[in-house]
């Protein structure tokens, strides 16, 4: 067992600092392969389902006005990699990028994750819906069980945190404003277990120990255009460490 921190610097020089709690780097006899961690730093330059990123995401879109799949998007400094979404520009389009083959297609016991971290960049903020994390349904605005984030300018203009169990549970804002065109840390994590913690940046902790989900979900991000304009959403890295129940075996 070791302890693993990254520090992930954000396009405004806000440090993040993220701990993902320990994770087992090795096959240590009698642990039975509880917990392992998948990262994908979005390097490859694959635009098409299946090619998307190290873990070979899956796109899936909606509606007219020029919607496309991701695109490989332009690496920067601190940035090495990202896959970006694009909506097209017909009011109420979507655009989703899931573990699944498809947005609802329940690929995950979230019981089973121990943690997970997505790097995301929008690079316009009004007339746009944007989530990431775990979802029963990544074409919708609205989840019925889900550990997930929120930008909304409608209803907030900080990134909202969302913990929901049967179709129960409010979101808490997580006091961090979206600036257009700055990085974002959207991190999760259990808390023994009874809790979720969630947080921007370094931002101050949400904590969720009611309405908690108990379902397989879907994985990924999606975004939404409200207007008739295109609206983007960009991954740079994304990061889930699981931890079965019990031994594998």
């Amino acid at each position: 067992m070791k302890q693993l921190h990254t520090l992930v610097s954000a396009a405004t020089n806000n440090a993040a600092y993220i701990s993902r709690n320990e994770w087992n780097d090795d096959h240590a006899p009698g642990y039975g392969l509880r917990k392992r961690m998948v990262e994908d730093e979005m390097l490859n330059a694959g635009t098409g389902t299946g090619n998307l990123g190290r873990l070979n995401w899956v796109s899936n879109f909606t509606g007219s006005g020029g919607v496309q799949e991701p695109t490989a998007a332009d690496s920067t400094i601190n940035h090495i990699g990202g896959k970006e979404l694009f909506t097209g520009t017909t009011s109420g389009n979507y655009t989703a990028m899931t573990n699944g083959s498809g947005l609802s297609t329940l690929a995950t016991r979230i019981e089973d994750v121990n943690s997970f971290t997505w790097v995301v960049w929008m690079d316009t903020i009004t007339s746009i819906t944007s989530l990431c994390g775990f979802m029963t349904d990544a074409s919708s605005k609205t989840q019925a069980d889900s550990v997930h984030f929120k930008f909304d300018p409608s209803v907030s203009a900080n990134w909202e945190c969302y913990v929901r169990g049967a179709s129960a549970g409010a979101a808490q804002d997580s006091g961090i404003a979206v600036v257009a065109s700055n990085w974002y840390v959207l991190h999760a994590r259990r808390s023994g277990a009874t809790d979720w913690i969630l947080k921007v940046n370094a931002g101050a902790d949400k904590t969720f120990n009611s309405n908690l989900p108990a379902a397989a979900l879907t994985f990924g991000m999606t975004v939404h255009t409200n207007t008739t304009a295109n609206r983007f959403l960009s991954a740079d890295y994304v990061c889930m460490v699981v931890d079965t129940q019990t031994a594998r075996y």
